[in-house]
């Protein structure tokens, strides 16, 4: 699958997401979003790919977490690289002070399968001709929860500044024709499952986004065969 994107900066801002895609016998994306001091997120997302490799590769690697029966190689493999990436920034950066916290999601492809698992956003949809749209991943932000839609973006679920973090994962199998969406924005608009099935481009979405409120910044991306 291949990367597509967009950047819609508005009045009210918001960190862009880094989009970083790795190859070898599968196809490795992360997206990061960095809140508090201005970094190369490339590092991390490197981190989160040699760790990934590792661990999907080898049951019995080394890792400090323990191995879920429930989950396949692959999500518990994506699973530990968050924990680990999580613990590094806590104890790098964070130690002292809360200077760094990351939204992070990793997709792995393989084998017509998508894997995945995100701490925060981005949004994460999944677009199929028969169905439309359907989302797999949601997390609104604190803006949404406590303010209304007009306010700053504010993140609820960062890696970084805990020992402990809430890691979403799961996977699904692909069809040819799918696509996937990832937005980073304070919330989904609804009017965009509004959309009939052939309406369903990166640019019209991101012009649904758009007309829903115009003053938020926001990232959209698409993956698409």
């Amino acid at each position: 699958m291949n990367l597509n994107e967009l950047y819609f900066n508005k009045n009210i801002k918001t960190p862009k997401i880094s989009a970083s895609k790795y190859e070898s016998d599968l196809i490795f994306y992360t997206f990061i979003k960095s809140w508090g001091m201005s970094i190369d997120a490339s590092q991390f997302s490197e981190d989160l790919f040699n760790e990934f490799q590792l661990l999907q590769e080898d049951k019995d690697a080394t890792t400090p977490f323990e191995y879920e029966d429930n989950l396949s190689m692959e999500e518990n493999a994506l699973k530990s690289s968050l924990k680990l990436l999580n613990s590094k920034v806590l104890n790098n950066y964070n130690k002292e002070e809360i200077k760094l916290g990351l939204e992070t999601s990793c997709l792995c492809l393989k084998n017509n399968y998508l894997f995945w698992a995100n701490i925060g956003q981005p949004h994460l949809l999944l677009y199929r001709k028969s169905i439309g749209l359907l989302q797999l991943h949601n997390q609104n932000d604190l803006s949404f929860d406590y303010c209304n839609s007009s306010q700053n973006p504010l993140p609820k679920n960062v890696l970084g500044l805990h020992n402990s973090v809430n890691i979403s994962v799961n996977k699904l199998k692909l069809k040819k024709s799918d696509k996937l969406y990832l937005i980073s924005r304070p919330y989904i608009s609804p009017d965009i499952f509004k959309l009939s099935k052939e309406d369903i481009t990166l640019d019209k979405i991101a012009k649904s986004l758009s007309q829903d409120n115009n003053q938020l910044s926001f990232w959209i991306a698409e993956l698409s065969n």
